[in-house]
C-alpha cells in the first residue's frame, strides 16, 4: 500500500507512522509528504527517512490544486491527514481515501479552530465525563466526514486541557496506525 501523508508541525504522527511500517505493523511505504509550512519539523524527518517531500503554501491561491495534482500524480492508496492543519478541497477521485485523526469524539469539540489544546480546553470547560479521539474519513468539511473509528478515556474531576493530552495523545496514534493496518477492511465496507 503506497501511502501520501500531509502534514503541518512537529510530524510526531508521520514519525509514528513510518516507524509501524518499519516495525511491521503496517505494510505500506510511504510515497510522499506535503507540508504547509517550510519550517515544520516533520520535513526535517522526512529528508532524514529520504521520503519525497514538498511543501504547498496553504496561502497559495492553488494551493487545492497542487495539492490535487501532487497526489493524482503519486497514485497513493491512502492519504493520512497527520497533524496537517488546513482545509484542503480534495478532488472527487481522493473521497473515501483521506482519513484524519482528531482528539475528540466528533462530533464533539471538532471543526474550524478545534484542534490541539483547543479541543482539550473545551472539553475540560464543558465538565465532559469522557473524550477521546476520532479516525474519521475527510470532506470538504472541518472533522465531518464518516467515523471510522474511536477511543475514549475518562475524564477525571482533576484533569486539566495538560493531563487530558497527555491521556489522549498515545491513543491517538495507535488508533491511527490501526486503522492504517487494517484499511483494506475499511475499503470492504463501503
Amino acid at each position: 500500500m503506497k501511502l501520501g501523508i500531509m502534514l503541518s508541525g512537529t510530524g510526531s504522527t508521520y514519525s509514528a507512522i513510518d516507524q509501524a511500517i518499519q516495525d511491521g505493523q503496517i505494510k505500506a511505504e510511504i510515497a510522499h509528504v506535503i507540508s504547509s509550512k517550510p519550517n515544520a519539523k516533520g520535513l526535517v524527518y522526512a529528508k532524514k527517512q529520504g521520503h519525497n517531500n514538498t511543501v504547498i503554501d496553504p496561502k497559495d491561491p492553488d494551493h487545492h490544486d497542487l495539492i490535487n495534482e501532487l497526489w493524482k500524480k503519486e497514485q497513493p492508496d491512502l492519504i493520512v491527514m497527520a497533524g496537517y492543519m488546513h482545509l484542503w478541497n480534495l478532488a472527487p477521485e481522493f473521497e473515501c481515501k483521506v482519513i484524519n485523526i482528531h482528539p475528540s469524539l466528533i462530533p464533539a469539540f471538532s471543526g474550524k479552530g478545534m484542534y490541539g489544546m483547543n479541543v482539550h480546553r473545551a472539553a475540560i470547560e464543558k465538565g465532559v465525563k469522557f473524550s477521546g479521539c476520532t479516525v474519521h474519513l475527510v470532506d470538504s468539511k472541518y472533522d465531518h466526514g464518516c467515523i471510522l473509528d474511536q477511543r475514549c478515556v475518562p475524564v477525571e474531576s482533576t484533569d486539566t486541557a495538560a493531563t487530558l493530552a497527555a491521556k489522549i495523545g498515545p491513543i491517538e496514534k495507535s488508533l491511527l496506525i490501526q486503522v492504517i493496518a487494517s484499511w483494506g477492511s475499511f475499503q470492504h465496507e463501503k
